[in-house]
């Protein structure tokens, strides 16, 4: 009898940190601000990188919103958590639960396997 593997949840995959995965990411299902502020971003990022006949602009594009990117990988949770802050910010924490800081570090340094450099 062989012991069977364990699942796991899975997790998303996250973009590449390319301009192809972030510019798949950012022009598909996103909030439709989000879409036209990258798409903003991303002319003047092509232009600049034709008149100054590099790639330095396009790979500074990638940077700064990678991170955006890999939060609109899953947009139904990315959409929930904004109506989570908004909702926040309109009324407050409400009845939701609170969690002391310490809490929270301690429950990542435990997933995660290692300290965070944090004082609290």
């Amino acid at each position: 009898m062989t012991a069977q593997p364990i699942e796991q949840a899975a997790q998303p995959r996250y973009p590449e940190k390319t301009l192809a995965d972030v510019v798949r990411i950012l022009t598909g299902d996103v909030d439709d601000d989000v879409r036209e502020e990258f798409q903003a971003a991303l002319a003047t990022a092509g232009s600049a990188a034709k008149c100054c006949n590099c790639f330095d602009p396009l790979t500074e594009l990638v940077e700064a919103w990678w991170p955006r990117a890999v939060f609109w990988t899953e947009p139904e949770g990315a959409r929930r958590i904004l109506a989570d802050a908004d909702d926040i910010m309109r009324n407050g924490l409400g009845d939701r639960p609170r969690h002391p800081a310490s809490e929270v570090f301690a429950a990542w340094e435990e997933r995660h396997g290692q300290k965070l450099n944090v004082k609290l």
